[in-house]
């Protein structure tokens, strides 16, 4: 890699911190006046969430045409990424 690319990465690592941590204080400072807003920005930071959706795939294409049966999916998916 050369030396200008390793110089351009350290400097867009170091301005993206900085502009993260600038976020983060900033949505503390001013929306963290009661635990219940804490708790949210710390819930919205880490990505806690009380429930999960699931996504159901009803159909796939695949090259040979549409598949809906479920074994079937889970093995065009198995195929696909194995």
């Amino acid at each position: 890699m050369s030396r200008n690319i390793k110089n351009y990465r350290a400097v867009l690592k170091r301005l993206t911190t900085a502009a993260e941590l600038s976020y983060y204080k900033e949505q503390f400072d001013v929306n963290a006046n009661t635990v219940k807003q804490l708790w949210l920005n710390l819930n919205k930071i880490f990505s806690c969430k009380k429930t999960k959706s699931q996504t159901v795939i009803t159909s796939l294409t695949v090259p040979d045409g549409v598949v809906t049966d479920t074994k079937d999916i889970c093995n065009s998916l198995n195929k696909y990424f194995f």
